[in-house]
Protein backbone atom coordinates (compact mmCIF):
# COMPACT_ATOMS: atom_id res chain seq x y z
CA UNK A 1 0.00 0.00 0.00
CA UNK A 2 2.40 2.35 0.39
CA UNK A 3 4.37 1.85 -2.86
CA UNK A 4 0.89 3.06 -4.55
CA UNK A 5 0.67 5.75 -1.81
CA UNK A 6 4.22 7.25 -2.98
CA UNK A 7 3.32 7.20 -6.66
CA UNK A 8 0.63 9.13 -6.18
CA UNK A 9 2.41 11.71 -4.42
CA UNK A 10 5.04 11.69 -6.89
CA UNK A 11 2.23 12.20 -9.70
CA UNK A 12 1.00 14.99 -8.09
CA UNK A 13 4.40 17.00 -7.43
CA UNK A 14 5.47 15.82 -11.02
CA UNK A 15 2.06 18.03 -12.28
CA UNK A 16 2.46 21.06 -9.50
CA UNK A 17 6.06 21.23 -10.67
CA UNK A 18 5.21 21.31 -14.25
CA UNK A 19 2.53 23.48 -13.56
CA UNK A 20 4.80 25.92 -11.86
CA UNK A 21 7.02 25.91 -14.48
CA UNK A 22 4.18 26.29 -17.02
CA UNK A 23 2.75 29.87 -15.90
CA UNK A 24 6.30 31.22 -15.08
CA UNK A 25 7.67 30.45 -18.64
CA UNK A 26 4.04 32.08 -19.93
CA UNK A 27 4.71 35.09 -17.77
CA UNK A 28 8.02 35.91 -18.61
CA UNK A 29 7.42 35.37 -22.58
CA UNK A 30 4.19 37.61 -22.12
CA UNK A 31 6.40 40.32 -20.37
CA UNK A 32 9.99 39.95 -22.21
CA UNK A 33 10.19 43.59 -23.02
CA UNK A 34 9.67 44.56 -18.99
CA UNK A 35 8.45 42.60 -16.38
CA UNK A 36 5.72 45.14 -15.67
CA UNK A 37 4.10 45.40 -19.12
CA UNK A 38 2.12 43.04 -20.98
CA UNK A 39 3.26 42.52 -24.46
CA UNK A 40 1.22 40.17 -25.43
CA UNK A 41 -2.03 42.31 -23.84
CA UNK A 42 -0.53 45.82 -25.08
CA UNK A 43 0.29 44.96 -28.96
CA UNK A 44 -2.95 45.06 -31.46
CA UNK A 45 -4.59 47.14 -28.14
CA UNK A 46 -6.02 50.81 -28.39
CA UNK A 47 -3.72 52.97 -27.14
CA UNK A 48 -6.57 54.48 -25.09
CA UNK A 49 -7.11 50.85 -23.49
CA UNK A 50 -3.28 50.83 -22.60
CA UNK A 51 -3.47 54.33 -20.87
CA UNK A 52 -6.56 53.57 -18.88
CA UNK A 53 -4.78 50.01 -17.39
CA UNK A 54 -1.28 51.25 -17.09
CA UNK A 55 -1.85 54.98 -16.29
CA UNK A 56 -0.59 58.16 -17.84
CA UNK A 57 2.26 57.77 -20.19
CA UNK A 58 5.31 59.72 -19.00
CA UNK A 59 6.63 61.15 -22.14
CA UNK A 60 6.15 61.24 -25.81
CA UNK A 61 8.42 60.82 -28.64
CA UNK A 62 6.99 61.48 -31.75
CA UNK A 63 3.84 62.14 -33.13
CA UNK A 64 1.00 63.78 -31.73
CA UNK A 65 0.68 63.24 -27.96
CA UNK A 66 2.06 65.76 -25.75
CA UNK A 67 1.75 64.25 -22.17
CA UNK A 68 -2.15 65.94 -22.16
CA UNK A 69 -4.09 63.39 -22.50
CA UNK A 70 -5.19 63.69 -26.47
CA UNK A 71 -3.35 61.46 -28.61
CA UNK A 72 -3.40 62.88 -32.28
CA UNK A 73 -4.87 61.07 -35.84
CA UNK A 74 -0.93 60.84 -37.25
CA UNK A 75 -0.32 58.06 -34.60
CA UNK A 76 3.09 58.02 -32.75
CA UNK A 77 5.36 56.48 -29.59
CA UNK A 78 4.76 56.90 -26.07
CA UNK A 79 7.00 55.49 -22.96
CA UNK A 80 6.61 54.85 -19.49
CA UNK A 81 9.73 55.59 -17.10
CA UNK A 82 11.30 52.62 -16.81
CA UNK A 83 15.00 53.42 -15.00
CA UNK A 84 18.15 55.47 -15.17
CA UNK A 85 21.29 53.47 -15.69
CA UNK A 86 23.64 54.18 -12.76
CA UNK A 87 25.35 50.99 -12.81
CA UNK A 88 28.80 50.90 -11.44
CA UNK A 89 30.45 50.05 -14.32
CA UNK A 90 30.57 52.04 -17.16
CA UNK A 91 26.94 54.16 -16.71
CA UNK A 92 25.81 56.01 -19.46
CA UNK A 93 23.71 57.98 -16.34
CA UNK A 94 20.38 58.09 -19.30
CA UNK A 95 16.69 57.23 -18.23
CA UNK A 96 15.53 54.33 -19.94
CA UNK A 97 11.39 54.26 -21.40
CA UNK A 98 9.05 51.23 -22.39
CA UNK A 99 8.27 52.99 -25.48
CA UNK A 100 4.53 51.98 -27.05
CA UNK A 101 3.83 52.87 -30.59
CA UNK A 102 0.84 52.88 -32.10
CA UNK A 103 -0.57 53.73 -35.63
CA UNK A 104 -2.93 56.87 -36.57
CA UNK A 105 -6.19 54.49 -36.31
CA UNK A 106 -4.46 54.41 -32.29
CA UNK A 107 -3.78 50.80 -32.38
CA UNK A 108 -0.33 49.64 -30.98
CA UNK A 109 2.03 48.45 -33.58
CA UNK A 110 5.35 47.42 -31.11
CA UNK A 111 6.63 47.97 -27.81
CA UNK A 112 10.26 48.49 -26.93
CA UNK A 113 12.95 49.95 -24.46
CA UNK A 114 15.15 52.36 -25.65
CA UNK A 115 16.35 56.09 -24.21
CA UNK A 116 15.18 59.28 -25.31
CA UNK A 117 15.94 60.46 -28.96
CA UNK A 118 19.46 61.02 -29.28
CA UNK A 119 20.49 59.59 -26.69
Amino acid sequence: MASKKSKITKIIIAIAVTTIISAVALFIASHSTYCKYNDWWIVENSIENVRSRYGEFDRGRYGDYNCDGNFGNKGGTVGYFLYKDNRMVMPSHLPYYYWVQYNSDGIVEKVFVDTLPGG
